[in-house]
């Protein structure tokens, strides 16, 4: 007698006069409960998980995320450097995420997209461009290629946005990445937070740093504002219950660890966790201008990173009643001494960039125009082909040529200083495209993608962005940055106040 017989579940079917058996199931009685198995049971192997794109894997948060997802999802991480190489449950691409063309293809697959992206500078020699414009075109381009590939959702950390009409420059910029994400109609989940604590964070390196180095600390009035930091590990979790679950679509939810707390009273606890013993005096004085310069100083971080979270931090970054994420994490004491812990206390620095590689003299421009209402992209950049030789004659004439070329030049020079060519298949309505395919001013080897010059519509509609990338000038590189260079700034800035002197002539649409 068999201790566990095999129980049989078949069906009979009967087909043209035969009695066919089919076997549906095999059962094993098993201590008074049946377990079902099945014939030749194949595991769920990678290739059937859902995929996860992460744009800023190789960043603060990116990184623990994808070590997270890494046994649950197929993860593919974006990256600048063509030579990362794929990692156990990781695929590494290549992608400039200028690029819409890049970010297409590097969203090719995906199911849901991971957005850490937050004031990358742009991989170009020079760049034009302020940091929240920037942030916008990567953004948009993000929304594209995530639209095209169909992509079931985006998620996002922006940053808490406080009460009141006055917004920092920094935190505009974030709330306006959130809008920009879910213009396309993509269903994007935003996870809004403060100061995220754990090592290797750039705000807990400043803070770090700055209480590392100094003994005595004069703080002015913004030490004052209150937060409520949250640690890393809350984030990832965050992030990882939120995928794939439609409860999360077209949310914004804050993240907010469990105490509420002013910079000075946590530069005192991240002291304690250091076993620094600081003096520290608060007064009434707020000046931005020397706060960055005492934090540049003393920290090591760059400007660009200081300037946008100092100027944050007049306001108190604090959760919305009925909009936080349940978890809250560990008390502040616990997460600071764990970071302390990890956290080097001398800045580690980016190292210098390989001898052998070549350097390319490439631009980036990115400036934000009025755009007229009732006008696209496509109308601004045939404005701007007529407006170009008004503005600067008796000096310039453009030529149009079908199909789509457009010639700049010299009125006494027969040779044109640029030839621009539209991309009809790349272009649309609210983004005019042409690509630099040649012209004096244009360098005749391209060490990279051909250059291009774009108009694009702003998620708002009531802007444009006037975008040069990949631009290599013939010209040599210091006489380009004093001639060329601000010349086309400052043609682009009086394109502008033409367009916005258009659309004061207008008025506005009626619907």
């Amino acid at each position: 007698m068999y201790r566990n017989p095999l129980l049989f579940l078949f069906s009979v079917q009967i087909n043209d006069g035969k009695i066919i058996l089919v076997i549906l199931a095999v059962f094993r009685e098993q201590d008074g409960y049946s377990e079902m198995t099945r014939p030749n049971p194949k595991p769920k192997s990678q290739t059937n998980r859902k995929t996860v794109v992460v744009a800023g894997a190789s960043g603060f948060v990116g990184r623990d995320l994808i070590e997270r997802l890494r046994t649950q999802y197929r993860v593919v991480g974006l990256t600048r450097s063509p030579a990362r190489k794929d990692q156990d449950g990781i695929e590494w691409r290549n992608c400039d995420l200028f690029s819409v063309l890049q970010t297409e293809n590097a969203l090719r697959g995906a199911d849901y997209a991971v957005y850490l992206v937050h004031s990358m500078s742009p991989a170009a020699r020079l760049s034009q461009g302020s940091f929240a414009d920037i942030d916008l075109l990567l953004a948009d381009n993000f929304a594209r290629a995530a639209r095209h590939n169909r992509v079931k959702q985006i998620l996002y950390i922006g940053g808490l946005i406080p009460e009141g009409p006055e917004l920092s420059e920094h935190l505009k910029s974030r709330l306006e990445v959130e809008h920009a994400l879910a213009a396309t109609g993509v269903p994007v989940t935003t996870f809004r937070a403060g100061l995220i604590l754990g090592a290797g964070g750039s705000s807990f390196q400043m803070m770090v740093r700055l209480v590392d180095r100094l003994p005595i600390m004069i703080c002015p009035a913004w030490t004052r504002s209150l937060s409520c930091p949250v640690e890393l590990a809350v984030v990832v979790d965050a992030i990882q219950r939120a995928m794939g679950t439609r409860s999360f679509y077209r949310r914004s939810i804050d993240l907010a660890g469990p105490e509420v707390i002013s910079y000075v009273n946590l530069m005192r606890l991240t002291a304690g966790a250091l076993g620094k013993r600081r003096f520290m005096l608060t007064v009434p004085l707020f000046a931005p201008w020397l706060s960055l310069l005492w934090i540049r100083i003393f920290s090591g971080q760059s400007m660009s990173l200081i300037r946008p979270l100092v100027q944050s931090l007049r306001h108190d970054m604090l959760p919305r009643a009925g909009h936080t994420f349940s978890r809250r994490g560990r008390p502040l004491s616990a997460v600071l001494e764990e970071a302390a812990r990890i956290e080097p206390r001398s800045p580690t620095g980016r190292g210098a960039p390989p001898a052998n590689k070549k350097r390319r003299n490439n631009v980036c421009s990115v400036q934000r125009l009025p755009l007229p209402a009732g006008s696209d992209a496509l109308e601004v950049a045939v404005d701007y082909a007529g407006w170009l030789p008004r503005f600067l004659r008796p000096l310039l004439d453009v030529q149009r040529h079908p199909p789509g070329r457009i010639l700049v030049r010299l009125r006494f020079l027969e040779t044109p200083l640029l030839e621009l060519t539209y991309a009809p298949e790349r272009s649309t309505a609210g983004r005019a495209l042409y690509y630099i395919t040649g012209g004096w001013l244009r360098a005749k080897s391209i060490d990279g993608p051909p250059g291009r010059l774009e108009f694009r519509e702003c998620p708002n509609h009531r802007h444009l962005l006037s975008i040069v990338l990949d631009f290599e000038p013939a010209l040599p590189w210091p006489v380009y940055l004093i001639t060329q260079a601000p010349a086309h700034l400052f043609v682009m800035r009086a394109f502008g106040r033409h367009l916005g002197r258009a659309g004061r002539q207008t008025g506005p649409s009626v619907l």
